[in-house]
């Protein structure tokens, strides 16, 4: 996760992205293509520690609000959502169930499941 702070998009970035309505990240448990597999949910790396993987909460880039995500969490607006296949093999009912609705006319926050 590299993220460049200081580009001359940051502020307009920042604005996008904590103003969705909702945000679901969706983290594959066998997933082979994103290392560690909480970066699905911003987690990342400790500061000099490859060995310890911390979670988006415990990451700058939350604590310090760099694009909006503790906004969008702190609103009850972010889902972190799990399945067991690998990288982008979700099934239909899983589609149905995670996906669909956040895409409903009438879903709300309230909805939004703690980590699942």
């Amino acid at each position: 996760m590299f993220i460049v702070r200081h580009n001359y998009n940051f502020f307009q970035n920042k604005q996008r992205f904590s103003s969705l309505n909702y945000l679901a990240l969706i983290k594959f448990e066998a997933v082979r293509v994103l290392y560690p597999t909480d970066t699905a949910w911003f987690g990342f790396y400790a500061p000099n520690d490859f060995r310890k993987v911390l979670p988006a909460e415990e990451t700058d880039l939350y604590k310090e609000d760099w694009i909006g995500l503790k906004a969008l969490n702190e609103a009850g607006k972010v889902a972190f959502l799990s399945v067991p296949g690998g990288h982008l093999a979700i099934s239909v009912e899983e589609i149905q169930e995670l996906v669909v609705p956040f895409l409903l006319p009438d879903f709300s926050s309230s909805r939004i499941p703690p980590y699942y």
